[in-house]
């Protein structure tokens, strides 16, 4: 029988937050200084656009923010992205300057390639987010399958004719509606089926206790908690709340769903995503013994 492993990526491979948060922040202070609109306004109208589109990562967004609109409104057609694009730039340097895999990522892939487990992702990132950071990491070449979210405007027929998104071989992606939310167990159930994965050979690893390890539990698949992965830079959370593209619903639900009984993983992920591999061994030494227990009572 197939092992697998499904792994979550924002904040589960690579620290996400601190990668992403210090880029928008410098895209933010950037275009203040070149428009003279406060930061705080910017902020505002930028967080309406995320709302929106349904991620803080919709490219070019800071073009759509309404204090932008308005103050590019009396210029020549089309200057307005060459007049921010410094801003534009900042945020790049600073995406892939802080992008970084955590410690001992891609020995725990080797690890599990050579016990010839399956490897999956399964992400709420939009399919152009995910096709960036893991061709930037070199993590592609380890994903038999990727399951990821459709953007608005996408056609299937980009993941071959588009040299972006080919960057991943096409027949691994596995788009998913953009409506899709952890922590909705049928979502995992219905990977699990795609692949034809059995719950009690499958792991899932995920940084929210909530979002991946609750959705996990509720769907009977092996669950490991990313801990590592909720350690981040307070200012950086700080900001990431002031600009989320969760709507205020979803943000109350967030806050009920967390005052709710926590979800008891069946590892707890200290210190990087290679503390799975020793939990992994020890969970396989505790079945092999219950297996012996159980053939010695029935002898």
């Amino acid at each position: 029988m197939t092992k697998s492993v499904i792994f979550d990526l924002d904040n589960t491979l690579y620290n996400w937050v601190d990668a992403i948060v210090p880029a928008i922040r410098e895209m933010v202070e950037k275009t203040s200084e070149i428009t003279g609109i406060s930061e705080e306004e910017i902020i505002r109208d930028l967080r309406k656009v995320n709302v929106s589109k349904g991620t803080i990562e919709h490219p070019y967004s800071m073009l759509e923010a309404e204090c932008i609109r308005d103050f590019f409104a009396e210029q020549p057609e089309g200057s307005a992205e060459k007049v921010i694009d410094p801003a534009f730039h900042a945020f790049n340097v600073h995406r892939k300057t802080n992008l970084k895999l955590y410690e001992g990522t891609k020995k725990l892939f080797k690890y599990l390639r050579r016990r010839q487990f399956r490897i999956l992702a399964f992400t709420e990132a939009r399919i152009e987010a995910t096709v960036d950071r893991l061709s930037r990491l070199e993590l592609e070449r380890f994903f038999d399958v990727i399951y990821c979210v459709r953007s608005v405007g996408f056609s299937d027929s980009d993941l071959h004719n588009d040299k972006f998104y080919s960057r991943i071989e096409p027949s691994k992606i596995r788009l998913l509606d953009s409506s899709v939310r952890k922590p909705n167990p049928e979502v995992l159930q219905q990977i699990l089926d795609a692949e034809g994965l059995t719950p009690s050979e499958t792991w899932y690893v995920g940084d929210s206790l909530i979002r991946d390890v609750g959705m996990a539990v509720s769907a009977g698949v092996n669950s490991a908690w990313a801990k590592y992965g909720t350690k981040h830079d307070p200012e950086n959370m700080k900001f990431l709340v002031s600009i989320t593209h969760w709507s205020d619903d979803e943000v109350k639900e967030n806050i009920e769903l967390s005052r709710q009984h926590q979800p008891k993983p069946d590892f707890v992920l200290d210190d990087s995503p290679l503390d799975l591999k020793a939990n992994m061994a020890m969970f396989a030494a505790t079945d092999r013994a219950a297996n012996r227990s159980k053939h010695s009572v029935r002898s």
